[in-house]
């Protein structure tokens, strides 16, 4: 909105002055980027109404210094929709008397909670903490009780996190830039099933669109809503998936506390790039169960094939959910024909190599036959598999790379706790191994500490491959991490139970692993949470206001071209996508291939006869702000085409759609 920026220091902290921005209507929140020293006396940031001259102040945490921070706040009920304008007073002439501003946005963010909603969430994230270090004391009988219960620990787990994300589930606004688009591609599958023909995510594969469209098995359409209650349970199946699998190998304790490093940053991470449904999150459920297989594995067991089978079908599947999921189903996979070749059993090695190759080849088989049939390979291998390599030319996974995500408060503060915990972890267990020989490291702990550290690597390269701060990139942290803690608590309860250790050294190493890990999180993410730091925000987030006049004209099931990048206008109407692509990236924008694909929309065009042609492209639109050099003037094939055959039905400042004439020919 505001992208210049501002300050009152220029080599003298004797400056002063007063920065008023541009009026703009401030939607939920404000963000800014600020430095220097806004908390000092004489140091002011503040909002202003145009319509009776209310002030609310706007008072970081803490002075950022000489670095610029992003900070964000709330504004009261009654201020959605208002013009305000943004105010920065220096009056201050002593020593660290200035402050800086930058690039004002103001957001749109779901509903933050009403008091009840409040004391529940909190008393469900205490809850499960404590139920994490209730002491397993087996009856006599031998069966456990209610509380100790690993569904009860399990319920606990979905029921805090379900209940924490529940206000991003009543809101039809977009919160991530991705989700859209992948809702859009959910409700095309419905109707037109073949990947790369029908609809194609670019990096982002076929299954994550597939998992979207679930509702349909209830009868209902896929919504927004809707995906993020599908990304919100597949959370819950990473996170019991890594506690299955801690817990086979090391037992309840380190199992429980393990899980509750990811399960306290998918609470406190918030951020619309978390609450919404990303690419990353199916994947990494299957990366969860094949972790919960392999542990089986390496415990030993009698359902050996079917364990590998399940490997097999999670690596095969994982990229065609994200291209970046590579190298961790890679690592899995290899993981897994090296358990089988050292731990199972000579009489069902071979049919367990059989069900793991079976598995492994079960998806691509079924999805690249699919395609093939329908003469899509050519577009599959461009799009999927050369193109993205395009896309990220330049970019390549070096460490010199790791600083550029560090340019995002949120995103340094995760990376950190990643990092910060497994050095805590992995040089608690050598120094113990060190001061312990006579215990040392078992089998069982160097492999599983190899393996969890691989899982890091290989997420360290997930990460960095396209070498864009993303924040959901981080996810693909959090098995390896887990795995990491699972193992080195583990290994300090073995020792303190055979005696080797004091008894100090478990329930130190836990809770040092736990500041080390929750602080920067907290610092990071806790901070600007508007859910649980209870914000004054009342305000139900809005779908956009063009919506209803889009809807009041398109019908549910009508073919809809998307050119720019808001195809939630889709989702909303319930329309199918009128190409195979949802948002037009690729068409517009300089890039490589470009050609490739506006031949390719020209072809779906013709083809398909779509019955509306919509173009959100405008100030207000997302990415794309210039009709001339990006709107469909910019295209002249489908300029022709559209003029030709369609009449304009609604045209707004950032939106065009077209409704196409009875009988008009497409070509």
């Amino acid at each position: 909105m505001h992208d210049r920026r501002f300050g009152s220091w220029n080599g003298s902290d004797r400056n002063v002055g007063q920065l008023v921005s541009e009026p703009f209507v401030v939607l939920t929140a404000v963000s800014f980027f600020v430095d220097g020293y806004p908390t000092r006396a004489g140091e002011a940031v503040y909002l202003e109404r145009a319509d009776n001259g209310a002030r609310y102040p706007l008072v970081p945490s803490r002075d950022p210094g000489e670095a610029w921070t992003r900070v964000r706040f709330f504004v009261p009920p009654g201020w959605f929709g208002r013009t305000v304008r943004l105010h920065g007073v220096d009056a201050s002439r002593d020593f660290r008397g200035w402050i800086g501003i930058a690039e004002v946005r103001t957001e749109l963010i779901p509903i933050a909670p009403v008091d009840p909603w409040f004391a529940v969430a909190w008393t469900l994230l205490v809850l499960t903490a404590v139920s994490a270090g209730i002491p397993l004391r087996y009856r006599r009988n031998g069966s456990r009780g209610v509380v100790q219960s690993p569904l009860t620990f399990c319920g606990m787990l979905a029921a805090a996190l379900l209940w924490i994300r529940l206000p991003s589930m009543t809101s039809g606004a977009v919160l991530n830039a991705d989700e859209a688009p992948m809702t859009a591609q959910a409700i095309t599958f419905l109707r037109h099933p073949v990947p790369w023909v029908d609809f194609d995510g670019t990096t982002s594969g076929p299954l994550n669109s597939i998992v979207v469209s679930a509702p349909a098995l209830l009868g209902l359409a896929p919504t927004l809503p809707g995906s993020r209650l599908i990304g919100t349970l597949l959370l819950v199946v990473l996170l019991v998936g890594l506690y299955a699998a801690g817990r086979r190998l090391w037992g309840e304790i380190p199992a429980r506390i393990a899980v509750l490093l990811p399960f306290a940053l998918l609470c406190a991470g918030l951020d619309g790039a978390y609450v919404s449904y990303v690419s990353e999150l199916l994947p990494l459920a299957m990366a969860a169960i094949a972790c919960a297989c392999l542990a089986e594995l390496a415990g030993g067991t009698s359902r050996n094939p079917l364990c590998a089978g399940l490997i097999g079908i999670a690596g095969g599947a994982m990229p065609f959910a994200k291209l970046q999921a590579a190298p961790i189903a890679a690592l899995l996979v290899v993981t897994c024909a090296f358990a089988v070749c050292v731990g199972t059993p000579r009489n069902i090695r071979a049919a367990t190599f059989v069900a793991l190759l079976g598995g492994l080849l079960s998806v691509p088989t079924i999805v690249l036959s699919a395609v093939a049939v329908h003469g899509g390979i050519r577009d599959f291998w461009i799009s999927y598999i050369v193109f993205p390599r395009v896309y990220v030319a330049g970019n390549c996974c070096t460490i010199a790379g790791i600083p550029f995500f560090f340019q995002d408060g949120p995103f340094a503060a995760f990376f950190s706790a990643a990092i910060l915990t497994i050095a805590a972890f992995a040089i608690g267990s050598i120094v113990l191994a060190r001061r312990f020989p006579q215990r040392g490291f078992s089998r069982k702990v160097a492999g599983s500490l190899a393996v969890s550290m691989l899982m890091v690597i290989a997420a360290i390269v997930s990460i960095e491959t396209p070498y864009t701060p993303f924040l959901p990139y981080l996810l693909w942290l959090i098995p390896g991490v887990t795995g990491v803690i699972a193992t080195t608590i583990g290994s300090f309860q073995s020792t303190l139970r055979s005696g080797s250790a004091p008894r100090w050294v478990f329930p130190v190493s836990v809770m040092g692993g736990a500041l080390v890990a929750l602080a920067p999180v907290t610092q990071g993410a806790l901070r600007t949470n508007p859910y649980l730091n209870h914000d004054p925000l009342t305000v139900q987030a809005p779908i956009d206001r063009r919506a209803p006049s889009i809807q009041g004209i398109v019908g549910r099931g009508q073919r809809v071209v998307m050119w720019g990048w808001m195809p939630q206008y889709l989702v909303y109407a319930d329309a199918v996508m009128g190409t195979r692509d949802s948002i037009s990236q690729f068409q517009i924008e300089p890039r490589p291939f470009r050609e490739h694909y506006r031949d390719r929309y020209l072809r779906d065009f013709v083809k398909n006869r779509p019955d509306f042609v919509l173009e959100a492209v405008g100030p207000e639109a997302f990415a794309y702000h210039d009709r001339r050099t990006q709107g469909i003037e910019s295209f002249p094939q489908l300029q022709r085409i559209v003029m030709a055959s369609y009449a304009i039905a609604v045209d707004a400042e950032s939106v065009r759609l077209w409704k196409r004439r009875p009988d008009a020919p497409v070509r």
